[in-house]
């Protein structure tokens, strides 16, 4: 499954990394393209800025000088009116009124200055000529004459009355610089250059260019870096200045350029770190979709064997009442053997119901203890007495296992909960039988099971030294490999030539050992080496001291859980194998 779905996830992860580092290979042409397009917006920015400026300023001076000339228009009032609206109107340097095609009416042409020349004629020519040419239907005629800009538009009502203004240079250059101060961003550099819009003309009669440095550098540095700066883009003013240039520069391209390899680096980080994060996360979804897998597995095994183990004995119990319902033993002692083999049989299924109840409400993690007192002497002997007159089987009997008690002496009783302790001895007991014949090819060789328990003064992990009671089985199998000593305390885990010896079990019985000694306060561990057998040992607080145990006092009733604390504790009957 996981080499099926690894490539739905690795596949669209390194397309898509191939196209980002595609398009990072390109990345200064993108940017490029981009500072080109960034460069003729500024420029459209700065135009419309001033033509709105201009349109704006001459519906002012429309307005006012159509006021005067609705209330009789006499040539004082004429001249009032056009002093106002220059007031108002910074960038109005002369009003005029034109009538169309005879001349001015303000100012008079006959109080114009100059004797016999017109100086006002260039400019009478240039409208007659925009105005024939738009034929009535363009009410706003922009013209430039000798370097200097002319606006008028048509009164209402008035289809041959023209109100108009010159701008005046030094304001529209003011107005000009600020445009080009606000657009100057993102490292261009704004340049303005044409007659009439710097002021002061050079040596060579042509205006100096009006230039606004961009954020980037200080204003003495703009002549210079404009001089060797790339061209991006270039574009006019509207009409009447049509005759001025704006011109955009990347003003240091080299900043730039580090800039955008800066940029195409970090994406490229972000990328590397994007394709981690998905390959991660999909290692993290494929490896808990296999653990959940490996469970269900463990989880189906788990309930294939605990069926094999009930039907034993319905099968046993079906048989022998068979027999006996039909007749077929007329012999009194033998129908008592059958009645008496039927009996351990009840006894063996109800143990191995018990015991399915423990392991249910263990992997629910609602056992529950009841604390009291336990002699280990008597709970260690017990044990040993219950598995090997009711557990230990026929053929382990034939087989000639001896067990072998050592319990020292004056040891102190522990706290916990009987019936729990003795399932774990059972446990212990069951797996160094099923797990300690010696293989070989002559006769079977009689084993022996040690079991020990004595007072031990040890270390537990950090913590300070302290008195434990340690309970250990020992067998004289096989051994258990290296690199299976940290696996067998897992859930549903078993030994793997567990199936091959036909060891039954459902790999639960060592991880119930740990979780009960880990209840107890204490914890249990595996020693071995191959061909030489392997000891459990279980350590538990001495009598008096913090065992750690749930019970009754936490709170949790047995009432609470369904279950009595004395149906916790199961009497065994085979017991989970070694895992």
């Amino acid at each position: 499954m996981v080499l099926r779905v690894l490539p739905l996830v690795v596949m669209p992860t390194a397309v898509l990394s191939l196209t980002a580092a595609r398009v990072l290979k390109d990345w200064e042409l993108v940017l490029e393209r981009r500072l080109e397009t960034n460069a003729a917006a500024a420029i459209r920015s700065v135009a419309r800025r001033l033509d709105a400026l201009l349109e704006r300023t001459l519906r002012d001076v429309a307005a006012g000088m159509t006021r005067d000339t609705a209330a009789g228009g006499t040539p004082a009032s004429l001249e009032a009116a056009a002093g106002g609206v220059r007031t108002s109107c910074g960038l109005a340097h002369r009003v005029f009124l034109f009538m169309n095609p005879w001349g001015f009416l303000y100012p008079p042409e006959d109080n114009a200055e100059g004797g016999g020349e017109d100086p006002l004629g260039g400019l009478k020519t240039a409208l007659r000529g925009e105005m024939a040419g738009a034929l009535g239907r363009r009410p706003e005629v922009r013209v430039a004459v000798d370097r200097a800009a002319y606006c008028f538009t048509a009164l209402p009502g008035e289809n041959d009355v023209y109100a108009g203004f010159e701008v005046d240079a030094g304001a529209f250059r003011t107005a000009l610089a600020d445009a080009l101060r606000q657009f100057s961003k993102e490292g261009l550099t704004l340049a303005a250059d044409g007659p009439g819009v710097a002021g002061e003309a050079g040596a060579d009669g042509d205006a100096r260019a009006v230039v606004i440095e961009s954020p980037l550098g200080r204003p003495s540095e703009v002549a210079g870096r404009v001089a060797g700066a790339r061209l991006l883009a270039e574009g006019r003013l509207f009409a009447p200045y049509g005759f001025v240039r704006i011109r955009a520069f990347l003003a240091n391209p080299r900043e730039m350029r580090a800039a955008g390899s800066l940029q195409a680096r970090l994406f490229g980080w972000g990328i590397v770190l994007l394709f981690t994060g998905i390959v991660a996360g999909a290692g993290v979804v494929l490896r808990q979709a296999a653990a959940e897998i490996a469970r269900a597995r463990s989880r189906s095994d788990f309930v294939m064997g605990l069926s094999h183990d009930l039907r034993t004995p319905v099968a046993t119990l079906k048989m022998l009442a068979e027999s006996l319902f039909l007749g077929t033993i007329p012999d009194p002692a033998k129908q008592k053997q059958f009645l008496g083999a039927m009996v351990r049989e009840c006894e063996r299924l109800n143990r191995l119901v018990d015991r399915v109840l423990f392991l249910v409400r263990f992997g629910q993690r609602a056992l529950v203890y009841s604390l009291k007192d336990t002699d280990v002497e008597f709970l260690v002997s017990a044990a040993v007495d219950v598995f090997r007159s009711q557990i230990l089987g026929m053929a382990d009997r034939e087989h000639g296992f001896r067990f072998n008690v050592a319990v020292a002496r004056d040891l102190p009783a522990v706290r916990g909960d009987g019936s729990a302790l003795t399932q774990v001895m059972l446990n212990l007991l069951d797996n160094a039988v099923k797990y300690g014949r010696q293989a070989g090819d002559g006769p079977a060789k009689a084993d022996t099971i040690d079991v020990a328990a004595c007072r031990v003064v040890r270390r537990r992990r950090l913590g300070r030294r302290r008195g434990w009671v340690a309970i250990s089985v020992r067998d004289h199998g096989n051994g258990i490999p290296r690199r299976e000593l940290r696996r067998i305390f897992r859930e549903f885990y078993r030994a793997p030539d567990a199936g091959e010896r036909n060891v039954s079990g459902v790999g639960l019985g060592l991880a119930l050992c740990r979780h009960v000694a880990a209840a107890h306060g204490g914890w249990i561990e595996a020693e071995s080496k191959v061909g030489r057998g392997a000891v459990f040992t279980m350590y538990l607080p001495a009598g008096g001291q913090e065992s750690g145990v749930r019970s009754q006092e936490t709170g949790v009733r047995s009432q609470e859980t369904g279950v009595r604390s004395q149906e916790t504790g199961v009497r065994g009957d085979q017991p989970g194998g070694r895992e």
